[in-house]
């Protein structure tokens, strides 16, 4: 399927660039005042979202970090290469309290870096709702991808619930696999588009609920958002 080789080579390119390492980043348990006062030297906020997390009341803290300063294809790899920041990100979540922030979980390999999504920059939107973060990527060029990975807090650490795989090829054929993770329930839809080239080659719209066996659920600090 379209969509499972989009995910290979979106993930491809970000083992390719390399990730950021959590310890070498900001350590776990991290306090400061503001939220901006959990950026370590050398990064600026890329996104930022703010919800409560813990069923507190409190307005809890996402931010997506990238470097100051671009990081160009021969310092990740060695490749003499003139390009764009293909640095690596840092996600981390902070728990709001009394009067200060506290970091509770990292990530270096929850949010995609510039370069690997194709044509623009891939991180779409991070979100929080109703204790959920939300952390959506899209990429592409003539064929479309986009991946809606959800996370929650559980057992001490923010562990993924659900994923949401989707793309779109040239022709406008969508195919999006959207799993539970908690109970492995499982949506896949199939939208045939209007401007198919190759009316040959067969295409029904379909929505099929199916399951998958359950896991156990993977902290933030250990999943990539297109596996």
């Amino acid at each position: 399927m379209l969509v499972q080789t989009l995910g290979i080579l979106v993930f491809s390119c970000a083992l390719a660039v390399g990730t950021a390492r959590a310890a070498d980043v900001v350590e776990k348990g991290k306090v400061a005042r503001t939220p901006e006062g959990l950026v370590p030297a050398g990064w600026k906020v890329r996104a930022k979202a703010e919800g409560d997390l813990n069923g507190d009341g409190r307005a809890d803290v996402a931010l997506a970090l990238e470097r100051n300063e671009p990081v160009k294809e021969e310092e990740s790899t060695g490749n003499n290469v003139d390009d764009d920041d293909i640095g690596p990100r840092f996600l981390l979540v902070a728990i709001r309290t009394a009067g200060a922030y506290r970091v509770v979980s990292t990530s270096g390999t929850a949010v995609l870096c510039k370069q690997c999504g194709g044509f623009g920059d891939p991180v779409n939107n991070i979100s929080i709702k109703k204790g959920v973060m939300v952390i959506a990527h899209y990429g592409g060029s003539a064929a479309k991808w986009w991946y809606v990975d959800r996370y929650r807090f559980h057992n001490g650490d923010f562990r993924r619930i659900g994923a949401l795989h989707g793309s779109r090829s040239a022709d406008g054929d969508e195919y999006v696999v959207d799993t539970n993770l908690l109970n492995g329930a499982q949506i896949t839809t199939i939208h045939c588009g209007t401007d198919r080239d190759d009316v040959a080659v067969a295409c029904h719209d379909k929505v099929k609920k199916g399951h998958v066996p359950k896991k156990p659920l993977v902290s933030i600090s250990e999943v990539g958002p297109v596996e």
